[in-house]
């Protein structure tokens, strides 16, 4: 998708997914005034010579809290991740801690 905003003319990316990360990515480039929109047919990216500056909050990676909590869990370690909730994480991807709860995760 960020090389798309670069070329020339349109892109379409067909089937692309519909997760957060996705969301996000689309949005980074929208912000610095790219055309960006989805439809039936896909997610279209027009191009541009120029993309704006500006600032840009990502928020926090979904799949990669869940590996870390995981990884605590296994080790019987701790964790800390700022800017990711529960809420966040993939869908049960926290499921298989839940009976053994010896990780600390500090959301």
């Amino acid at each position: 998708m960020l090389p798309a905003a670069r070329a020339h003319g349109t892109s379409l990316i067909t089937h692309p997914s519909t997760g957060p990360e996705v969301t996000e990515t689309a949005l980074f480039p929208a912000a610095r005034d790219v055309l960006v929109h989805f439809d039936q047919e896909g997610l279209h990216v027009c191009g541009s010579d120029w993309i704006a500056d500006g600032t840009f909050t990502v928020a926090g990676d979904r799949i990669e809290a869940a590996t870390m909590v995981m990884a605590a869990a296994a080790t019987g370690g701790s964790v800390h991740r700022d800017n990711i909730t529960p809420d966040n994480a993939a869908d049960g991807a926290l499921r298989p801690c839940a009976p053994c709860r010896p990780a600390k995760a500090d959301w």
